[in-house]
């Protein structure tokens, strides 16, 4: 089993029931699966139910694993290998002022990444806004 906790969390949810996200702005709507209720049965049945919960919560990782073509992996292993992947696709972000109204000439531009941050090299931003007039900071120091 690749991926244990997915597996368990399903069949937790199998269990404990499933909470639906609702559809087009209709309130989130809880399942309870009546197969999976286990009180007031006997012990043997109790652990029968759970037993068949965890294979299901296997059975269905496998099957988006393996039938899908598809590996399941943790949001913060995403976030990471999204920061961490340097030939991640750089795109330029322009940054305007407000009196800029037509969008031509732009204070900066910057290049960007996936990543949350941006680094720059700050002395050359300060000297870029200070060669600029603070009426019209998109207009240049005479």
């Amino acid at each position: 089993m690749s991926n244990k906790k997915i597996a368990e969390l399903i069949s937790k949810g199998l269990r404990d029931g499933f909470v639906h996200p609702g559809r087009k702005g209709s309130e989130p709507t809880p399942i309870i699966l009546p197969m999976f209720r286990t009180a007031g049965m006997p012990k043997e049945m109790t652990e029968l139910v759970d037993e068949t919960a965890d294979l299901l919560g296997e059975a269905i990782v496998a099957l988006i694993e393996k039938e899908g073509s598809s590996e399941i992996v943790g949001k913060e292993k995403v976030a990471e290998l999204r920061v961490a992947d340097e030939n991640a696709p750089r795109r330029q972000v322009a940054v305007h002022c407000r009196c800029d109204r037509g969008r031509t000439n732009p204070l900066a531009i910057l290049s960007v990444t996936n990543s949350s941050r941006v680094i720059l090299d700050g002395k050359q931003l300060i000297n870029g806004l200070a060669a600029r007039s603070p009426e019209c900071p998109h207009e240049r120091k005479k």
